[in-house]
Parts: C-alpha cells; structure tokens; sequence
C-alpha cells in the first residue's frame, strides 16, 4: 500500500501520480478516481467557521443544559466540560489528519474503504457510510426540533402561554425544515458568506449572554463543587459520567467541515486547519459562556422541570423582561437557524458522494448537479422529505424523540471511531501524508480516539434515570441496533451488488 494510497492499481494507472509524489486537492481527489464536479467556492476562513456554525454551541447547550443539572448539578457541566475536552481534541487531531491525506466529500464511509483489510472494504464502507448517514438527518432533525422549541418559547414569553400540542410542534418542525432546505439550494457561494455572518453573530450573541444583569448570583460553592443527583442512581461516579453527555453533544458536529471538502479551496490544509481552529473556538466559547450561566440560575427547580428550559432561564435571568429576554431568544434563533442550514449542506453534499458511488436507491437521480451553483438539487429535496417523515412517530410518544436525539450522537461518534480502529488493527504501520501530520503522536491519538468514542457509546446507552420504566428507559440501543441491522440487510440483499467502491470517473468529462 502506498504513502498516500490508492485504491486499485487501474486508479493509479489512470491518474499518473507515483507514490512520492506530493498532491494538492485535485490531485488526492484524482487518486480516488474522482474528477473534479464541484467548484471549489468555500474559501479558507469559512472552513474554521463552518463547523464553528454547524455546532452552534450557544443555543445547543442551552437546549439541554437542565437536563445535566440532574446528573450532577452545576459542578458537573463544569468540571466534565474540562474532563471531556481533551479527548474531543484528540478525536479532533486524528479526523484532521486523515482527512488532510484523503480530502473527499464521502469522509468517513471513503476512509473506511481505503483503510479497511481487503476483503472488507465494500461491506464495512456501506455499513459505515449508512450510520452516518442516519447519525447526520438525525442531528438535523433534533436541531430542526430544537428551533420549533425556540419559536414556542417566544410565545411563552411573549403571552405567558406554554403550548404542548405534538401537532403545533410538527407543523412548526416540517416549515423549518423546507425552509432551510430552500437556503442550502443557493449553493456554496452563498454557503461561504452565509457562514461567515453566522460566525459574527454566534460571537456577538456570546458576548451578550455573557453580560446580562443578574439581580442574584448563585453561589461558588453551588458552580463549582455542590454535586446534585436526582437520577435516582447511587453512585456518583456513573452520574457524573452520565453528565459528560453535555460536552458530547455540545461538540457533536466540529468536524462536519470534512463534508464539504470538494468544495473547499485548497482542502488538504484549510479543512484540518479549520477543525482545529474550531475546537480551540468552541472550548473558549463554551468555558465563557458556562460560568456567567451557572451563576445566574435564579429557580433550580423550575428550571429543570420546564418543558422549555431556555425561555425560563432568560425570564429567571432579566427578572422576567421580556422585551431583553425575546430579543436573546431571537438571537439563538438565527443562531440554530444557521446551524440546521450547515447541517443541511454538509448532509447533501455526503449523500451527493455516496449517490456518485452508486449507494443509494436511485443513485444516479440524487447524483445530478444543477444550474450554475452546481446544487445537488435532488438530494436536497430527499432529505427535505426524510426528516419530515422521521419526525412522525413522535406523535405517538416523547421517548421515540429522545431516542432520536442520542442515536445521532452515537451513530456520529461510532462512525468516527471506526476508520482508525481499522488503521491500528491493519494499518498501523501506514503513515498518512497530508500537510497536516501527527508523525509519531498519530497511532496513540488514534487508540485515545478509539476509546473515547467507544466509552460515549456505552454511556449515552445508559437510561438516564432509575428505576427505570418504560417512560423512561433509554431505548437507543434498539434504534442503533435497527439501523445496523438495515445497513447489513440492505447490504446482502442490495448493497453488494450496486457498490463496488468509489467510481472511478476522473476521465469523463
């Protein structure tokens, strides 16, 4: 196998570059068989702020903030925001490195295939390529979820009226939904300004949620050290650890830049560079943003019990202003607004690489790239429809929803792990050779990535609270275990024979 390796002799054969020979973009892309369709639009700044956008963290971690509260307090989020980071960094380092070398919008289901033993490269790439997939439409579906909660809480404060109808939900989810959808048709250009305003105003609301007036400061002891269990388990090391699903999905998303690759400028060096810069960003911004936070939580209780935790936090926090407290609402709205449309771009753009590769149903319908932008219009509109749909059984139970929203994080995080669990059980010996390199610190940030995946899987797993009912029981185990069981049907009875690896087009014209 080579430095930078290619996938099959004919490949190389085709493209001309020798093993030494050191690529730019094209060039790397060209060794996977793949010309260039995608004009390079995203400039170098708009790969950092990108994933800074995707993440939204301001309004995501106010999401779900109250329910960390129960699993250890305050202390908790605290103290787990610095446990967890380093080793969101080191999954951060290794994503960067590979994704430097192999620089291709099929990201990880493309890696799987080229570190892989052989013999299984096809199958673990569908497998993996399929999780992710459902890992990326659920996270758009819980923020798109997310951003109806906001809109309902602008009616909360602005009327005083708590409205819990599913169907006001839905209707609320579905109008976002096709609306972002319409905002990703326009194309990277317009994705690249788009991006940097959403990174402006993510600063600027930052700094506005950092200095409201608080009437009533919490106390240090309640920040920092006072540990609060009301998840009904005994140990204190599992509640804490339960606790870590805050920075779990406070970071869920940083590395999304990779899905944009083909359109990047010079992506063997701005798509690493820009993770990195995004998850020094992201952690600033979080440990910013945590302590005023803490301390101006006014009603503990009423808090973590409201069905809309942001709306009451902001009433609790300007003494029920609520001319202040619909204008921070609104900032977090355009803030999540940016998010779900990122997330709706990066999901078009990974399904447009694995419809080129011929791995979905009507692949050569969803490959089509129109007009001038060149859009994948036709996946756009696929996914539209997808996570309208998945948000229906919602109607029938609130457990299906909280399902969903861990499923994404997990089917994300394991799909991530997988590309270097091939590499140090095959590979390990094989060095990546893009400008961005880890040298000797790589196969041990791997195995740090490896575990660390791995161990949020198992947690996230957990039910969060005991005893545990059937109103309460994590059932994200049973969703994984339906979508692994679909990708693998799908596999033998489909999947095997529409996909042999990526298609080898760099001579079409």
């Amino acid at each position: 196998m080579s430095a930078v390796p290619s996938l099959n002799t004919d490949t190389k054969k085709a493209t001309g570059f020798t093993e030494g020979e050191v690529a730019d973009s094209a060039q790397r892309l060209a060794e996977f068989g793949y010309k260039e369709e995608i004009t390079r639009e995203i400039s170098s700044l708009a790969c950092a702020v990108f994933p800074f956008a995707t993440v939204a963290l301001l309004p995501n971690w106010l999401t779900s903030f109250n329910t960390a509260l129960l699993e250890g307090g305050a202390m908790t989020i605290f103290w787990g925001w610095f446990v967890g980071s380093p080793f969101v960094l080191c999954l951060g380092l290794s994503i960067a490195e590979v994704c430097s070398a192999y620089p291709v919008a099929g990201g990880i289901f493309s890696w799987c295939y080229v570190l892989a033993p052989d013999g299984y490269k096809r199958i673990t790439s569908w497998v993996v390529g399929y999780l992710n997939l459902i890992g990326i439409i659920a996270a758009q579906g819980a923020v798109a979820y997310s951003l109806s909660n906001f809109v309902l809480s602008l009616v909360q404060i602005c009327r005083g009226e708590v409205i819990e109808s599913m169907g006001t939900h839905v209707g609320i989810y579905a109008a976002i939904c096709v609306f972002t959808s319409a905002v990703a048709l326009l194309g990277l250009k317009f994705a690249d300004a788009f991006t940097k305003w959403m990174g402006a105003i993510s600063v600027i609301g930052t700094i506005l949620f950092m200095i409201i007036p608080i009437d009533r400061l919490q106390t240090p002891e309640f920040v920092f050290t006072e540990f609060i269990n009301q998840t009904g388990y005994e140990n204190s090391g599992l509640v804490f650890l339960l606790g870590l699903l805050q920075v779990a999905w406070s970071y869920n998303g940083f590395f999304s830049s990779t899905s944009i690759a083909e359109g990047a400028k010079n992506s063997t060096v701005t798509i690493p560079r820009g993770i990195i810069i995004c998850f020094f960003a992201l952690f600033v911004q979080g440990t910013c943003l945590m302590i005023p936070i803490m301390f101006a939580i006014q009603d503990f209780d009423a808090l973590t019990s409201s069905p809309y935790p942001m709306a009451t936090y902001l009433l609790q926090a300007t003494n029920n202003n609520i001319g202040v407290s619909t204008f921070l609402v609104l900032i977090l709205l355009i803030i999540q607004f940016g998010c779900l449309t990122h997330l709706t771009v990066g999901l078009s753009q990974f399904m447009w690489a694995m419809s080129r590769d011929g791995m979905l149903p009507l692949s050569k319908l969803y490959y089509q790239l129109k007009w001038e932008q060149k859009v994948p219009v036709n996946v756009v509109i696929v996914q539209c429809l997808i996570t309208i749909v998945l948000i229906l059984p919602a109607f029938a139970s609130d457990v299906y929803w909280l399902a969903f929203l861990d499923t994404a994080i997990i089917c994300q995080t394991a799909t991530a792990a997988i590309p270097f669990l091939c590499r140090l059980i095959w590979r390990r010996q094989e060095k990546f050779t893009g400008p961005f390199c880890l040298g000797r610190f790589s196969v041990p940030l791997n195995f740090i990535t490896v575990l660390w995946c791995l161990f949020l899987c198992v947690i996230l797993s957990f039910p969060t609270v005991s005893p545990v009912e059937p109103e309460t029981m994590n059932y994200t185990c049973l969703m994984i275990g339906f979508c692994t069981l679909f990708s693998l049907c799908f596999w033998f009875t489909t999947g095997r024979k529409i996909y042999q690896g990526p298609n080898c087009n760099v001579h079409e014209k």
